[in-house]
């Protein structure tokens, strides 16, 4: 081989080689687990099924929340899992669910959470990572 072709040749590999460095450096966001806790006093509530009544709002396992970040394309949701149907010695009822998160996306400067017909509730990332607490409460007020 002559000196010509082995200077070719090697620029070639290291071309090569620094091709292949970039391909495997895609940037994946920065992302961190939450769990929240959705709780609320129910105006009915079916221990057998999971699903409670605040105000004219129906909650249950599986139902979706949503974890929103500053833009829309920084969305995460996680199905309700039915943590406990507790019915107090005053006669009201309380139903907690929780929803575990494994990609919220990180470095938002707050983040929505919203469930079914429930008032949205804004967190911090701190908030999230510590165990949020979303209060199941109406938009509105019944009328």
């Amino acid at each position: 081989m002559t000196r010509e072709r082995v200077g070719v040749a090697t620029v070639v590999a290291l071309g090569a080689a620094a091709l292949a460095g970039c391909v495997t450096n895609v940037d994946t966001p920065d992302t961190f687990k939450a769990t929240i806790v959705f709780t609320g006093e129910a105006d009915q509530a079916s221990p057998d099924t999971g699903t409670c009544t605040v105000g004219r709002a129906r909650v249950a396992a599986n139902d979706i929340a949503v974890v929103s970040g500053g833009t829309g394309a920084t969305t995460t949701t996680a199905p309700l899992r039915l943590d406990a149907v507790t019915h107090r010695p005053d006669g009201t009822v309380v139903c907690t669910y929780s929803a575990h998160f494994t990609d919220v996306p990180a470095n938002q400067p707050r983040y929505e959470v919203n469930l079914n017909q429930f008032a949205g509730q804004t967190f911090t990332a701190d908030d999230l990572r510590s165990g949020a607490t979303y209060r199941l409460q109406l938009e509105t007020p019944d009328s």
